[in-house]
């Protein structure tokens, strides 16, 4: 009887486990959308779970907390122990990301960065991973990602704020740059389907007021060429009162 009743319960959680971690473990299945028709359609609907992606610049970190603050479940930000700066809670706030899903990986080493970061994607546990690149990963340490990202089914993020390319087998490539006027340009380097693009946004892209107005940025059409180009001029005055303030990256106590 007692035997019986273990069972049981091992059973009960393990149904309760598979229903929470099924959305995260279909790898290739679902985007994280941009809101930006344009943008959305050359990426081939944003950008894809269960793969890894990589986005560099100035305005890198705003990207990769925005981005994975729409993916559903918690968010693993894996980085080098720094006593400087870290991520600032209203600044997460402002992006729409709640910071009580985060959850820092603070480790001592580069190859601990990337083991924690391997062990989160294929954990079929969070909804995204933020890996912080330091250097360029060789196709070894990139596919082990890669394959991970595919088991568990999360969205992969590596972030570095310079321009330089650290991810070789990224499906798709972004570098986000701020520009006068409080505007952004943004352009996809990579792209495993072929299409890649430069659009200029408007502020509301790295706002949570600008969130729900994807309708008001579809301005943009994709044109012929293999790299088109982009600009979504109109912004009402709503919109450009509701802008972004680039967060400093401040320590976070989680």
């Amino acid at each position: 009887m007692l035997q019986t009743t273990k069972s049981a319960r091992v059973e009960t959680l393990r149904r309760e486990m598979a229903v929470l971690e099924a959305p995260m473990r279909r790898a290739g299945q679902g985007h994280v959308c941009f809101g930006i028709e344009a943008v959305d359609r050359a990426a081939g609907g944003g950008l894809a779970l269960g793969r890894m992606h990589e986005v560099n610049g100035r305005a890198a970190w705003s990207f990769a907390v925005l981005m994975a603050g729409r993916a559903q479940g918690a968010i693993l930000w894996c980085a080098r122990v720094r006593h400087d700066h870290g991520l600032y809670p209203p600044g997460l706030t402002a992006l729409g990301c709640d910071p009580r899903r985060l959850v820092m990986a603070e480790c001592s080493s580069g190859t601990d960065v990337l083991w924690a970061a391997e062990e989160g994607l294929r954990s079929g546990a969070v909804g995204a991973v933020v890996l912080e690149g330091e250097r360029a990963l060789d196709l070894t340490a990139a596919r082990r990602l890669q394959l991970a990202a595919e088991e568990g089914g999360a969205l992969g993020l590596m972030v570095s704020p310079g321009l330089e390319a650290l991810f070789p087998a990224a499906s798709t490539r972004w570098c986000l740059e701020p520009l006068e006027g409080r505007r952004f340009e943004l352009e996809m380097t990579r792209n495993r389907n072929g299409l890649s693009g430069t659009w200029r946004l408007p502020s509301t892209f790295l706002s949570s007021s600008g969130l729900t107005r994807g309708s008001r940025m579809a301005n943009a059409e994709l044109g012929p060429r293999v790299k088109p180009e982009a600009d979504i001029e109109r912004e009402d005055s709503a919109e450009r009162d509701g802008g972004i303030r680039e967060f400093p990256r401040q320590v976070v106590g989680l």
